[in-house]
């Protein structure tokens, strides 16, 4: 990704929500994820870096328990992030018009599910909360 394109998803889509970040086929981080280090964004030299529990399974954990990771922001193939159906409404104007109405279908039904659902988790570590329930038209 271009340091604009990783600049704008991070702070105006994710905007400190959980972020995961795919980089180089296989490597995935999170950012906002309470668990976790916070990720170090230097957007001047366009470079990410993690520092998290070692990984490596070759060397002895016990001495060498964290890693640091660098990585470039060309490296970014794509980064997501998790919304509630409130959230996802802001995205209602980068809709095309002839769809508005399936996508607010689309949100209707997901808020119905997910309020008929029973609470798969058992605490909100992750931010993790069941929702209330919304009405998704103006």
């Amino acid at each position: 990704m271009t340091k604009e394109q990783v600049i704008e998803f991070r702070d105006t889509v994710a905007n400190d929500k959980i972020l995961k970040i795919f980089c180089d086929n296989q490597h995935i981080f999170y950012d906002h994820v309470e668990s976790k280090c916070p990720l170090i964004w230097d957007d001047e030299d366009e470079i990410l870096i993690v520092i998290r529990l070692c990984q490596d399974s070759t060397l002895q954990q016990s001495m060498y328990p964290v890693e640091i990771v660098q990585t470039s922001y060309d490296m970014i193939q794509f980064m997501m992030t998790y919304e509630t159906v409130a959230d996802a409404l802001e995205f209602k104007d980068r809709i095309p018009a002839d769809r508005v109405d399936h996508f607010e279908k689309f949100l209707n039904d997901i808020n119905k599910q997910t309020m008929s659902a029973p609470r798969r988790f058992s605490n909100t570590k992750f931010g993790i909360e069941k929702p209330e329930e919304i009405d998704i038209r103006d």
